[in-house]
């Protein structure tokens, strides 16, 4: 939104005005919202929805659009999120939510056709959607009927799952790892309270059915957990120890731009899964000015003290978090030719992203130290993991959570 040429905020509505902008909730990118171009603040930038307000944008989730419903209660906690077929359209649940004889709501309402997002009840507010739940969940409502698939659009499952992975930053006791990973069901059935992502029909005290029995859980859950799905092995989870991760940042020679009072330690303040991560946290040299390049060295930089991963339908990766912009995170991987260095991802600031590599891409790969820049070997060992950072005098912390690979 502070990439838009104009942005008027009006407190006392609640309301962020983008003139003839919008974000786009599946890229989360700036896009113009009108044909015609009309100039900011001039009344120009209709936002494309069906029945709602024009150009307020959401101020908890930067790709939705703000329409308030007048239906919402205290909030007692965040613990799960609520997973609803509306049996109707998105422009009539967004008017029902308006204005209803038995004041419904739900949090958001996410189209079918694009993925757009509405939302309608602030996070911090109880929506009125799971009865006697309301003051613990947050509660989505996907445009179309639970006997007709074709609404589940692939739009609107990435939309959604979008939404619910920015929950699960945000909020420590909505996990999407505990996410249901089963079939679907056609009536009710009430699953555990440590499952934090579940449908309508999965709570206690429920007699409605949704989603339903053509809403795939399984395809839900490999989106709000990228990387699950085939077999994994971790390769350090930092639970008990730093793992393969014994040196200091600065230990390679390969290592520019930081400090030797850089450090990798086991922290349980910060973590994605589980009780721990490691910490990585950046110091600048003050006497060099060279941007920051870290390898993060795994074994010590001995391929022999490193686990064997298998090439075949291999992926690399793992969890990070950058409690800053501007950083960037790739892998080393030794191969039987060398070591081969990946393509860079870059990270956005102070969230969980999920980041990895396929071992059989060779468009994903660089030829580093001896290397031909594809993965050839039947089996190879993680050489580190590289980080790279325009020169700052600002310390960084980085953490790093479930290193794995997925065949």
């Amino acid at each position: 939104m502070l990439r838009a040429p104009m942005l008027r905020l009006d407190a006392a509505r609640d309301r962020i005005d983008l003139g003839p902008y919008r974000v786009d909730p599946l890229s989360e990118t700036l896009q113009r919202s009108d044909a015609g171009g009309g100039e900011p603040g001039a009344g120009g930038g209709k936002l494309a929805p069906a029945a709602t307000d024009v150009g307020i944008q959401s101020t908890d989730y930067g790709p939705a659009l703000w329409v308030p419903s007048p239906y919402y209660r205290s909030r007692s906690s965040y613990s799960s999120v609520t997973i609803h077929t509306a049996q109707g359209s998105y422009a009539g649940t967004i008017n029902w939510f308006k204005s209803n004889p038995y004041s419904v709501s739900a949090h958001y309402v996410i189209r079918s056709s694009d993925g757009q997002v509405t939302q309608m009840v602030r996070n911090a507010n109880g929506a009125h959607h799971v009865g006697v739940h309301n003051g613990t969940t947050l509660g989505i409502e996907h445009e179309g009927y639970v006997n007709n698939s074709s609404w589940y659009t692939t739009a609107m499952y990435n939309s959604s799952a979008a939404l619910v992975r920015s929950f699960c930053s945000k909020y420590s006791a909505i996990s999407c790892a505990n996410a249901y990973n089963g079939p679907a069901h056609s009536g009710v059935v009430v699953l555990s309270t440590s499952i934090d992502v579940k449908g309508h029909q999965h709570y206690s005290s429920q007699t409605h059915t949704d989603p339903g029995i053509n809403w795939d859980w399984r395809r839900y859950y490999t989106l709000l957990n990228p990387g699950s799905g085939g077999t994994t092995k971790y390769l350090d989870r930092f639970e008990s120890s730093v793992g393969h991760f014994t040196t200091s940042p600065t230990y390679s020679g390969s290592t520019r731009g930081i400090s030797t009072a850089s450090s990798a330690t086991r922290t349980c303040s910060t973590r994605k899964n589980g009780s721990c991560a490691l910490r990585v946290l950046l110091k600048d040299n003050a006497s060099s000015s060279a941007n920051w390049s870290v390898r993060l060295l795994s074994g010590a930089g001995n391929p022999g003290s490193n686990t064997a991963l298998t090439r075949a339908n291999g992926k690399i990766g793992f969890w990070v978090y950058a409690g800053g912009s501007g950083m960037k995170v790739g892998v080393g991987i030794d191969d039987s030719d060398g070591t081969e260095r990946s393509t860079t991802r870059t990270l956005a600031a102070n969230t969980w992203t999920y980041v990895s590599w396929s071992l059989t891409d060779a468009a994903q790969w660089n030829a580093w130290v001896g290397g031909n820049g594809a993965i050839t070997a039947g089996t190879v060992k993680l050489d580190a993991i590289w980080l790279e950072r325009a020169q700052t005098s600002y310390d960084v912390n980085v953490y790093v959570d479930d290193v794995q690979i997925r065949n």
